[in-house]
Protein backbone atom coordinates (compact mmCIF):
# COMPACT_ATOMS: atom_id res chain seq x y z
CA UNK A 1 0.00 0.00 0.00
CA UNK A 2 0.86 3.62 -0.47
CA UNK A 3 0.06 6.75 1.31
CA UNK A 4 -0.62 10.08 0.09
CA UNK A 5 -1.59 13.52 1.99
CA UNK A 6 -3.74 15.49 0.25
CA UNK A 7 -4.07 19.58 1.45
CA UNK A 8 -6.72 21.44 0.77
CA UNK A 9 -8.14 24.90 1.36
CA UNK A 10 -11.51 25.08 2.29
CA UNK A 11 -12.77 28.46 4.24
CA UNK A 12 -9.14 26.72 6.00
CA UNK A 13 -6.56 24.54 5.53
CA UNK A 14 -7.01 20.65 5.73
CA UNK A 15 -5.05 17.69 5.12
CA UNK A 16 -6.01 13.84 4.72
CA UNK A 17 -4.19 10.91 4.18
CA UNK A 18 -5.43 8.41 1.77
CA UNK A 19 -4.26 4.54 1.35
CA UNK A 20 -3.96 3.15 -2.08
CA UNK A 21 -3.05 -0.03 -3.58
CA UNK A 22 0.29 -0.02 -5.14
CA UNK A 23 -1.29 0.27 -8.82
CA UNK A 24 -2.28 3.70 -8.17
CA UNK A 25 0.49 5.17 -8.87
CA UNK A 26 -0.26 8.75 -10.39
CA UNK A 27 -0.59 11.33 -8.27
CA UNK A 28 -3.89 12.79 -10.90
CA UNK A 29 -5.25 8.89 -9.54
CA UNK A 30 -4.77 10.14 -6.25
CA UNK A 31 -6.84 13.25 -6.64
CA UNK A 32 -9.40 11.54 -8.49
CA UNK A 33 -10.03 9.23 -5.45
CA UNK A 34 -10.20 12.26 -2.69
CA UNK A 35 -12.42 14.14 -5.55
CA UNK A 36 -15.06 11.21 -5.34
CA UNK A 37 -15.26 10.07 -1.99
CA UNK A 38 -14.79 13.86 -0.69
CA UNK A 39 -17.73 13.56 1.31
CA UNK A 40 -16.18 11.14 3.38
CA UNK A 41 -13.20 14.07 4.33
CA UNK A 42 -15.66 17.26 4.44
CA UNK A 43 -15.56 18.36 7.96
CA UNK A 44 -17.07 21.40 7.13
CA UNK A 45 -20.94 20.88 5.41
CA UNK A 46 -21.67 24.25 4.52
CA UNK A 47 -19.01 23.87 2.20
CA UNK A 48 -19.60 22.41 -1.66
CA UNK A 49 -16.98 20.67 -3.59
CA UNK A 50 -16.55 24.13 -5.99
CA UNK A 51 -15.20 25.55 -2.35
CA UNK A 52 -12.40 23.05 -2.51
CA UNK A 53 -8.85 23.77 -3.71
CA UNK A 54 -6.23 21.26 -3.75
CA UNK A 55 -2.95 22.60 -2.36
CA UNK A 56 -0.94 19.64 -2.58
CA UNK A 57 -0.63 15.86 -3.41
CA UNK A 58 2.86 13.95 -2.05
CA UNK A 59 3.16 10.56 -1.32
CA UNK A 60 3.70 9.91 2.24
CA UNK A 61 5.67 6.99 4.91
CA UNK A 62 3.24 5.54 7.16
CA UNK A 63 5.28 7.79 9.64
CA UNK A 64 3.64 10.50 7.59
CA UNK A 65 6.97 11.59 6.23
CA UNK A 66 7.35 12.43 2.79
CA UNK A 67 8.98 10.32 0.20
Amino acid sequence: MKHFRVCYDQIDSHEVWIEVSDASEDIKDVEALFIRNFERYNDESECTDSDTIITSVSEIDENGEEI
